[in-house]
């Protein structure tokens, strides 16, 4: 099935690159289809799920370490829920590139909905489930923020 680059997704990879990966089921049964594309083979991603003892896909222990990998990597994963954007990035990752490309997924974001609803969205970029980088509910603040981060260093 083809993408549609003007459809909001529920989720998103993005690369260390700045490319933007929508997601159309889960991201780690995107991570299984295009293992290629997230530096880990597929043989890699079987041999993980059978050492937890858990079928292929499965959103359990497994999944987590295999997004800890990725994420460690420099890929951010994104998830839009009740209009706030969720960042969730690896913990040694550079805060220069991630900000980038947090900033890169916004203008995208704000192409697809409209500046007007843009601005009711909110922004959480996190490292675990509360530890937040970024808690902001102005998206116009929340570039600035990263703006600033980026400018810091």
């Amino acid at each position: 099935m083809a993408r549609s680059r003007n459809k909001l997704y529920d989720a998103y990879f993005l690369s260390p690159r700045s490319k933007i990966y929508p997601v159309e089921h889960t991201h780690i049964r995107e991570v299984i289809q295009h293992s290629r594309r997230y530096g880990v083979n597929l043989k890699t991603i079987k041999d993980t799920y059978v050492k937890y003892g858990e079928v292929l896909g499965t959103e359990s222990f497994a999944r987590d370490y295999l997004l800890t990998k990725i994420l460690s990597r420099g890929f951010i994963r994104v998830r839009i829920k009740n209009h706030t954007v969720c960042c969730q990035v690896g913990q040694d990752s550079k805060k220069t590139a991630r900000n980038r490309n947090i900033y890169t997924f916004l203008k995208y974001l704000k192409q697809i909905v409209g500046t007007r609803r843009y601005r009711n969205y909110a922004l959480r970029v996190y490292i675990r489930q509360d530890e937040y980088l970024i808690n902001e509910f102005d998206m116009f603040k929340a570039e600035r923020k990263l703006k600033l981060q980026e400018e810091i260093i």
